[in-house]
């Protein structure tokens, strides 16, 4: 098990929490919990999800298809994800971003610093098995390793 009840509890009431995991995955895995989020605007909100591009955020709100506790909003406004409720047609929308975690990953030879790649070769996704939106920082040639 990654981590014993009464560390997530800790971690919990931590503002910033660093914790260095000797394997997981068979990999080095650095994690970052940043708790406290901002305010944000409705569309970065949207779209940070995973729900549709800012501007197409613009458009389901301009479209009145956005709810935020309820009531249609008919503009773009901040939303605090803690406390408000947000739906885009009819359906919920978790604030999946809020908990970010990062991950040192170092990359072995013959695998993609993408997340998709047309040719069908192997990707860092394939080896980072989580369930939350991935997205690699760095980038490494197909033919190297290092950490990214």
């Amino acid at each position: 098990m990654l981590m014993t009840v009464q560390l997530q509890i800790l971690l919990e009431k931590a503002a910033f929490a660093y914790i260095i995991c000797n394997r997981i995955f068979g990999l080095n895995i650095f994690l970052k919990y940043i708790f406290k989020p901002m305010p944000i605007r409705l569309d970065s909100f949207l779209s940070k999800n995973g729900i549709s591009s800012r501007r197409k955020a613009k458009e389901l709100i301009s479209q009145e298809k956005v709810t935020v506790n309820g009531e249609v909003v008919l503009e773009v406004l901040q939303v605090d994800p803690e406390k408000d409720e947000i739906s885009v047609e009819n359906q919920l929308v978790n604030p999946k971003y809020l908990k970010k975690r990062y991950i040192a990953f170092y990359k072995p030879l013959n695998v993609l610093s993408s997340t998709k790649d047309e040719w069908g070769r192997k990707t860092v996704l394939e080896h980072v098995k989580v369930s939350e939106r991935v997205f690699p920082v760095g980038r490494l040639d197909y033919n190297s390793t290092g950490l990214i």
